[in-house]
């Protein structure tokens, strides 16, 4: 991969200046992101690297070299190359004695006297050193030049007086700046007597010892004349001689030093091995730092230890170096058993992932270990999986808080896992797993990038099915015998345990899961079984929450106490806001759970076949009100009174206000009428709220069952309170052997008639006493049924006498001027119809007759009819024609 690391830029030294072998701490940037990537260190153009201390990027510690002069430092990194920098060192050279330490090698050919390489001999004294030519005490001031300064005015010029490059004004400058001017002149008189009493020393030294002088060369010449005598006349040469005469000496010499020099060989050798354990300790002690380190879990260090000796000894010729070397490479062997155990030991966190794969990568580990980690990892994570699977079929349990506690401890499993994992293969295949090790860039393996998202969503297909296998059976059915034992065969709970209650809690659990999931960046291949898991419970949950709710809303029967509250002239139980409520609840339970999406999850009206079953849904739950109403109906009196006495915990009233069937009627009817005309509204405004689609279609297929439901309550009730009164009608009319024929003369309104309307006022007074707005409506059906009844008895008649006749009109006219609030088309025509079958009256007396009984009737009944009067309220009109 391509370098991004800015080079590395020196901007501050410390010390700048200093001789050979000083400690220079380097600052700067980019100075390297570990000791294995400093590769090269230079001050004044002199390599330092050999002495260099990596501390951080911003830090490195050396030791300078054999520097003269000005010069930059440069730092060269594997990461970024080489560097630059914006300071200078500048060396320079000291005068180091024989006895003194020194960090570098100096050249003593100009500090030592000639005289001691050679055979000692007379001769003139030499010209020694003066350490004060000048012959001036030192003044003690301070400097003021500094050598940087001295350096940039005499770069080529040196103070040092017995150097070819010596400049005096330097000398001045660096030893004399406080000295005054006349002690100059008294320095440079003393200089001169001293150099010409150096000049007059040998012509005086050979002038003082001239006998001395003949006298050598006499001798010189009576030594010469002998050896040459002694040439000719003995066997041997002079030389040879000279020769066994040294040799003899060389002998005895050796005898008498002979332990002395053995010694001193020992003394040698152990010093040169010392020199050398000395100088390559690092190597001879890098096996126990080794293992030390390994023992402590520094394998930093020892990747660092082992990076430097593989640099310096790896192609090492001496046997020693080799040996130890073998050793070291040992240890790391076994070091890299004992990493890749490490990182096959699950569970680890992925930073102790990372940091073991770098390990291994830097000691070079055959293979891949990054890959072999996530094969393994996958492998484990899948048998993981399984395991808990295991551990809960166990057991034979199969109820919900089972499986929910199986549901919750595979979750944990994944969300414990699944990301470490997934980051994990991230880092390989982009080749994050390598960057900052400081050894190589690693170009991403596309092909393995697509094996490893294939691993993941196996791994989460795994758990998808694992999930359905005890939840949602059903959808592993096309799966092969043999694959959909592995997943777990669950038994089939018990019809008592619907898995209502926990359902939504393991819809959120997995939409929790989905969107730690969605916050990793995970592909959608992967993420499709979850997600296509997360839909199908929240189906599921939908329809098992609905189907709940239903069943609650028909058993809401067992529940109802009766008790009425009027409003707005109608009148109705708590039946209705209970259903109300249990609608409104578990719309706001799906919303929360199954309805509510955001970025990752999907809206699940979205798909079709849930729209259609939604609606399906929604219909049989709010139509299951109508089935509770028809219950509470159609009950018997003993059923009713046994639901009471059952139900005590609801009920206030005690047994005998229980209502009658007829009353029943009219409280189930004003609650269907008040249900189908407020409560469906706000119901469907509430679905429509929360998103739920068609809910227009919905509301009038409910309302239709509702109209049906109200149809029926309504013929019921009408049936039943209209024919105990048609049927006094018939017998009122011939009581006493009654005949129109033969009657006489008039008896005025008679008693029939008034029960009729008394039974009329009694139901006025039931209906108006539970809801006053269904007066109009039932007592039209009334009037009506009691008109027809009179008109077919009128037909029945044969016959009419003189006062039959005028009895007949008499009796019809009060009953329909009575009834006349409640009349309608039916009702009225039905009258006529009877009045056309009387004879009509033609007598002026008899029509004076049947007036005076009729205002008679009429005041007798005035308390009585007055309850009539008050219904002609506008909004009972209203709500009577929009129910015709």
């Amino acid at each position: 991969m391509r370098r991004t690391r800015e080079p590395p830029k020196v901007t501050g030294l410390s010390p700048k200046e200093g001789p050979p072998g000083t400690k220079v701490t380097i600052r700067g940037e980019n100075l390297g992101v570990n000791a294995r990537d400093l590769i090269g260190l230079t001050i004044c153009e002199v390599n330092c690297l050999m002495s260099a201390e990596w501390i951080s990027p911003s830090k490195i510690i050396c030791r300078t070299g054999l520097i003269q002069g000005k010069g930059d430092v440069i730092v060269q990194t594997r990461s970024a190359g080489t560097g630059t920098s914006t300071v200078i060192f500048t060396g320079y050279s000291v005068q180091v004695g024989p006895v003194q330490d020194s960090a570098v090698w100096i050249d003593e050919s100009r500090v030592t006297d000639s005289r001691l390489s050679s055979v000692h001999r007379p001769s003139s004294p030499g010209i020694l050193e003066e350490d004060n030519p000048l012959g001036l005490a030192e003044d003690g001031t301070r400097s003021l030049i500094g050598q940087d300064e001295l350096d940039d005015l005499f770069p080529k010029g040196s103070d040092n007086i017995e150097e070819e490059n010596f400049l005096p004004a330097r000398f001045l400058l660096q030893n004399h700046q406080g000295t005054s001017f006349e002690d100059l002149k008294a320095g440079l008189l003393y200089l001169k007597r001293t150099s010409e009493q150096r000049s007059e020393g040998p012509l005086g030294f050979m002038k003082a010892n001239v006998s001395a002088f003949m006298d050598c060369q006499e001798s010189l010449t009576a030594m010469h004349k002998k050896l040459e005598v002694d040439d000719v006349l003995g066997d041997k040469s002079i030389c040879s001689n000279l020769q066994d005469i040294l040799e003899r000496c060389n002998d005895n010499a050796d005898k008498l030093f002979q332990d002395v020099l053995n010694r001193k060989d020992k003394a040698d050798s152990t010093r040169n091995a010392l020199n050398v354990l000395n100088r390559f300790k690092f190597l001879f002690n890098l096996p126990i730092t080794m293992e030390r380190n390994i023992q402590r879990g520094d394998y930093e260090i020892v990747v660092n230890d082992y990076e430097r000796a593989k640099s310096l000894f790896s192609n090492t010729e001496v046997q020693v170096f080799k040996k130890v070397y073998q050793e070291v490479e040992s240890r790391v062997g076994e070091l890299r058993k004992q990493l890749k155990e490490q990182l096959m030991a699950l569970p680890a966190t992925l930073d102790e992932q990372k940091k073991i794969i770098r390990y291994l990568v830097d000691l070079e580990c055959s293979g891949d270990p990054a890959w072999d980690c996530i094969l393994n990892q996958k492998k484990w994570l899948t048998e993981l999986l399984y395991q808990c699977k295991d551990e809960f079929l166990v057991d034979d349990k199969c109820d919900s808080q089972h499986k929910v506690a199986f549901l919750e401890d595979l979750v944990e499993i994944v969300e414990d896992t699944v990301p470490e994992f997934w980051k994990l293969g991230q880092a390989y295949c982009s080749g994050e797993l390598y960057i900052g090790s400081g050894l190589k860039f690693v170009q991403s393996d596309t092909n393995k990038g697509n094996l490893f998202k294939k691993m993941m969503s196996e791994v989460l297909r795994c758990f998808a099915y694992l999930v359905r296998a005890a939840f949602l059976p059903q959808t592993l059915i096309k799966l092969r015998p043999e694959e959909r034992q592995k997943f777990g065969m669950w038994k089939t709970e018990n019809t008592q345990d619907s898995g209502c209650a926990w359902l939504p809690h393991c819809v959120r659990i997995m939409r929790s899961l989905l969107s730690s999931f969605n916050s990793l960046d995970m592909p959608t291949e992967p993420l499709h079984h979850v997600q296509n898991l997360t839909l199908a419970l929240r189906s599921h949950c939908m329809t098992s929450v609905f189907q709940q709710a239903t069943e609650d809303i028909k058993t809401l029967h067992r529940r109802e106490t009766w008790s009425l509250q009027i409003d707005e002239n109608n009148g109705i139980t708590t039946l209705p806001l209970l259903y109300e409520n249990i609608v409104m609840e578990t719309v706001q339970l799906l919303k929360e759970v199954v309805v509510e999406w955001k970025a990752g999850i999907a809206d699940i009206f979205k798909d079709p076949a849930v729209q259609r079953q939604t609606s399906k849904l929604s219909i049989d739950m709010l139509k299951a009100f109508a089935t509770c109403l028809e219950q509470l109906t159609f009950k018997t009196d003993v059923e009713a009174d046994s639901q009471q006495e059952n139900q005590q915990g609801y009920l206030d009233n005690s047994v005998e206000n229980l209502p009658t069937m007829e009353e029943r009627l009219v409280i189930v009817l004003s609650n269907c009428n008040y249900v189908a005309n407020q409560v469906l509204t706000r119901l469907r405004e509430h679905f429509e709220k929360n998103g739920y689609p068609d809910m227009k279609r919905v509301e009038t297929t409910v309302q239709a069952a509702f109209s049906e439901l109200d149809d029926k309550l309504f013929e019921a009730y009408t049936e039943q309170k209209s024919d105990p009164v048609v049927g006094l009608l018939e017998q009122g009319m011939y009581a006493g052997y009654f005949d129109w024929q033969t009657l006489q003369r008039p008896m005025g309104v008679r008693p029939y008639i008034k029960e009729a309307i008394m039974n009329v006022i009694s139901i006025h007074a039931e209906v108006y006493a539970i809801s006053p707005m269904f007066i109009p409506r039932i007592m039209t059906k009334i009037v009506e049924a009691i008109a027809d009844e009179m008109c077919r008895l009128i037909s029945c008649v044969t016959s009419f006498g003189p006062a039959g006749a005028l009895q007949a009109r008499m009796e019809l006219q009060a009953l329909q001027e009575s009834l006349s609030t409640y009349s309608n088309a039916a009702s009225n025509a039905s009258f006529q119809e009877a009045f056309n079958l009387i004879p009509t009256i033609t007598s002026g007396g008899n029509k004076k007759i049947l007036e005076e009984e009729l205002n008679n009737f009429k005041s007798n009944t005035r308390f009585q009819l007055a309850c009539f009067q008050t219904d002609e309220a506008p909004g009972l009109l209203n709500y009577h024609s929009s129910h015709r």
